[in-house]
């Protein structure tokens, strides 16, 4: 297909629209065995594409949609090859997830991170207030 000669040379913005355009073609035809498996194929296939783009979110949801219509339609289609798309999904799916979770994890730290700065700078501050409120008062200036 145009998006698998896509994604084979690196082209991964095209190969994702033209999964994407498959995907909108075969929406609600589900009903068909045929059509239901080529929407597989197509989720299965923008994940990919959207993996390689670190979309994670977006892959998620493409993962679970083809194992929702796996399981949904599985009895019409080849256990093995329903098999092993569902491999590929849930390769996809656990790499998503742990690009996820490190993306929080790096928000996390960036967050504490700036709280620790701004209370070190806070507790700056008050120190030299400290310091301005018992510093002695200057002498006065002599008369003349």
């Amino acid at each position: 297909t145009r998006g698998d000669a896509a994604i084979g040379s690196d082209r991964r913005e095209e190969a994702l629209g033209a999964y994407s355009m498959a995907v909108a073609e075969l929406a609600g035809m589900e009903a068909d065995a045929r059509a239901a498996w080529a929407l597989v194929l197509a989720k299965s296939s923008r994940s990919q594409a959207l993996l390689l783009l670190r979309r994670h979110e977006e892959v998620l949801e493409d993962a679970t949609d083809a194992h929702v219509l796996l399981e949904r339609h599985g009895e019409r289609f080849d256990p093995l090859e329903s098999a092993r798309v569902a491999e590929e999904l849930g390769g996809r799916e656990a790499e998503s997830g742990r690009a996820i979770e490190a993306q929080q994890h790096r928000a996390r730290r960036a967050e504490l991170e700036a709280e620790r700065r701004r209370a070190r700078k806070e507790r700056r501050r008050r120190a030299r207030d400290a310091a301005r409120a018992s510093a002695p008062a200057p002498a006065p200036a002599p008369a003349a």
